[in-house]
């Protein structure tokens, strides 16, 4: 076995934060075919260069003893927040020296990391081709080293654009069963005296997707945070997209997505509708309506992607009707960190 060396990477060593780029993306294509791109280095730099109040993230990289060569890398999300004794992990290991100890060594690098930062909940997940779930390897590593399945999400995809009438018509559809609500798209930000709300409806949609005997508390991003994200966001080069239903004055739901910089790719970055108002179609309405403007502002857009917990009925029976197709089943776990 090839001795290694796992340290923390600093975003601004050009060099090595280019490799160890380089090296996840070749893991990417190489697990995840499905995926029509990429995120660019321009877009690394700008994501791991810029802090935000609610996240703070770590990467760290596994090298050739020797050599120094960086074989694989990771990073650690830590919520700032909310949700304080969790934390999320990513490793990627490069195709050429897969099953020769890089994992198992970055995921213990990981772990004792996130005891050192008081978190005893470790959480990460893989992905399985649609209709091949079964035993996966990636699954069966993770169980062997004591994390158990919680919860997957369905990773779907929708071609662009979608047959001509079928957003118009679907909108029309439920707007008759929201005649007291307001729906409204904005591009790249959100009006001042809308943030507010929509932090309190975003903030919803972790506790309120299954999982299993996890339990996770609500997020709490405030306006001033979400102001971060979203600048960090603009300044990766994104086109960002939200839709809003809005009802006696207040936000009661909200849809988000992105392009990519080279607008080939959207991103569905998530979908909530406020619990006491629901059973109206609004998921569907603001989705219709935010899909209108991503193909009115950009028609070089060729797909656009989201996932779905596996257990949300309701949206995937809105996914459907709107054309998203399933490719893939995001698998989450999560283990329970002790010394």
């Amino acid at each position: 076995m090839t001795r290694l060396l796992v340290e923390p990477l600093d975003p601004h060593d050009e060099a090595s934060f280019a490799a160890y780029h380089g090296l996840s993306e070749r893991a990417e294509r190489a697990a995840y075919p499905w995926k029509p791109s990429f995120y660019s280095l321009d877009e690394w730099r700008r994501y791991f260069g810029t802090p935000t109040a609610d996240t703070r993230d770590e990467l760290f990289v596994a090298r050739v003893a020797g050599t120094g060569a960086i074989v694989g890398g990771g990073n650690l999300a830590f919520p700032l927040l909310d949700n304080l004794d969790t934390a999320w992990f990513v490793i990627a290991v490069d195709p050429a020296h897969q099953s020769c100890g890089v994992g198992t060594a970055l995921l213990r690098f990981a772990e004792e990391r996130a005891l050192t930062a008081g978190r005893h909940t470790l959480h990460g997940g893989t992905e399985i081709r649609f209709g091949h779930e079964g035993e996966h390897p990636r699954i069966a590593w993770l169980a062997r080293e004591g994390y158990a399945v919680y919860a997957s999400d369905r990773y779907s995809q929708l071609t662009l654009p979608t047959p001509a009438g079928l957003l118009a018509s679907l909108s029309r559809e439920a707007a008759a069963h929201h005649p007291a609500y307001e729906i409204v798209t904005c591009r790249e930000t959100l009006p001042a005296a809308l943030v507010e709300g929509y932090c309190a409806v975003q903030n919803q949609l972790v506790a309120d997707a299954p999982t299993g005997t996890l339990s996770f508390e609500e997020e709490r991003l405030t306006p001033e945070a979400w102001r971060e994200r979203n600048a960090r966001s603009r300044q990766m080069g994104r086109h960002n997209l939200f839709t809003l239903a809005v009802g006696g004055g207040e936000v009661v739901a909200h849809t988000d997505a992105f392009v990519t910089p080279d607008g080939r790719r959207a991103v569905q970055a998530g979908t909530t509708v406020a619990r006491e108002h629901r059973g109206h179609r609004l998921g569907l309405a603001i989705k219709c309506a935010n899909l209108l403007a991503l193909e009115a502002d950009h028609p070089e857009c060729a797909v656009i992607d989201t996932t779905t917990n596996s257990a949300n009925a309701p949206m995937h029976s809105v996914n459907d009707r709107l054309g998203f197709r399933p490719v893939a089943e995001a698998v989450q776990v999560a283990k329970r960190l002790v010394r």
